[in-house]
């Protein structure tokens, strides 16, 4: 059985963005977890498939998200372990 309290993204894992720490709007992403490259290390990278294809304003399809800022970030992203 995964550890429900690992906040470190893995494949399958659903990925929900809070918009309101930087705009004050609230409007949330939600996304799956597709791909994670690297480790677990600083350099490790997190792609998402959105939900309608609205993705938050500061994700990049090119580097999607460090995995870092996923785990550490509570107030920005919530993770729905698969």
């Amino acid at each position: 059985m995964k550890d429900k309290q690992n906040r470190w993204p893995e494949v399958g894992d659903l990925l929900i963005h809070t918009d309101g720490v930087a705009f004050n709007r609230g409007e949330k992403c939600q996304g799956l977890v597709t791909e994670v490259v690297g480790g677990k290390d600083f350099g490790s990278r997190v792609f998402v498939q959105w939900a309608d294809d609205s993705a938050p304003y500061d994700y990049g399809d090119k580097y999607g998200y460090s995995a870092v800022n996923i785990h550490n970030c509570f107030d920005t992203f919530e993770l729905i372990k698969a």
